[in-house]
């Protein structure tokens, strides 16, 4: 109890303690007080739930990320599930969802880094409030059990085994998809999605896309590391300020006229071959765009001692060029 308390163990009137990062097995000789909202409890070495923390009736936010559980089925019986607010246990062992139906009040909900198959015991959440759900580098292949999440603003299923988005396409509310990383070959239907304003699709098996015209809300896009020849309906996400189509089959960037707020654009890896092509499609982000990366197109090689020049010439405010910051010179 002594290093627990040098580290921050608070006093009976506390509402903030946190444990982070003191190697602990368990909670044993650690007095917990009633009047604790926040219990952090990141990096230890915790096996199972003790009771002094399900005891807990006022705790709003609890955070259980780098531990040693693979069995979190306790928490049902946390006094607290109505009212707690966020939950994390991010880098654990863990292979199935607790039952959390009690859990009415939660908004936040980190389940990343885990042994999970299947999250359909979530659907028991759908009348309740959660906004944000991380479930990233699980085993997941299938997003059953999210249909109902209607509340959903944020939904993070990267580095999964999933290969279509059929549940996920009735969260019409979300501002945030992050897909990267999975096995999904169709292109979504984004019609479903109109308030989203970032969205990846990283590091999937895309061969085309189409619909993006319906995300018109669009700010982030993230599609490098696919097989995509064309990107159809970019013409119409007049807010996207960041594009990544690197890795792909590309050899035209079309649809780029009407991005004025365009920043940063990353299209390494491509067939770019067409320099007057190219620059007439970048010539309207030449007073906006300050990062771009065209590496290893052949485009770079058609001019190579003047590359970097020509570059700067056509978009006079850019900062970056291929990873590599550039100096005030005007050209």
């Amino acid at each position: 109890m002594i290093q627990a308390e040098e580290n921050g163990a608070a006093d009976a009137e506390s509402q903030v303690l946190d444990l982070s990062s003191m190697q602990l097995p368990s909670l044993e000789g650690i007095c917990l007080p009633p009047s604790l909202q926040t219990v952090l409890l990141t990096a230890n070495r915790l096996t199972a739930l003790d009771a002094s923390l399900l005891n807990l009736t006022g705790l709003l936010s609890l955070c259980l990320r780098q531990n040693l559980l693979s069995n979190i089925s306790g928490l049902s019986a946390l006094k607290a599930a109505s009212g707690l607010q966020s939950l994390s246990v991010y880098d654990n062992q863990i292979v199935q969802v607790p039952d959390l139906h009690s859990f009415t009040s939660l908004t936040h909900l980190d389940l990343s880094y885990n042994h999970l198959t299947s999250l359909t015991e979530l659907k028991c959440l759908a009348q309740g409030q959660l906004q944000e759900l991380y479930a990233s580098s699980n085993s997941l292949s299938s997003t059953k059990g999210l249909s109902g999440l209607q509340s959903l603003t944020l939904l993070e299923l990267g580095c999964n085994r999933l290969r279509d988005t059929d549940e996920i396409q009735q969260l019409t509310g979300l501002q945030e998809l992050w897909l990267g990383s999975n096995r999904i070959s169709a292109s979504p239907p984004f019609g479903r999605w109109k308030r989203l304003r970032k969205l990846s699709l990283q590091s999937n098996r895309l061969k085309q896309i189409a619909g993006l015209e319906e995300c018109a809300l669009l700010e982030e896009l993230w599609l490098s590391h696919n097989g995509l020849s064309s990107i159809q309906g970019l013409h119409q996400l007049t807010a996207l300020s960041a594009l990544d189509v690197t890795s792909n089959q590309l050899t035209h960037l079309e649809g780029l006229s009407a991005l004025a707020g365009l920043q940063d654009l990353w299209a390494d890896i491509n067939q770019l071959s067409d320099w007057p092509l190219l620059a007439s499609a970048m010539q309207p982000l030449r007073n906006g765009l300050t990062c771009l990366s065209l590496a290893e197109n052949p485009v770079c090689r058609a001019f190579p001692s003047s590359y970097e020049a020509q570059i700067r010439h056509l978009l006079p405010a850019l900062k970056e060029l291929d990873g590599k910051q550039l100096d005030d010179r005007h050209n």
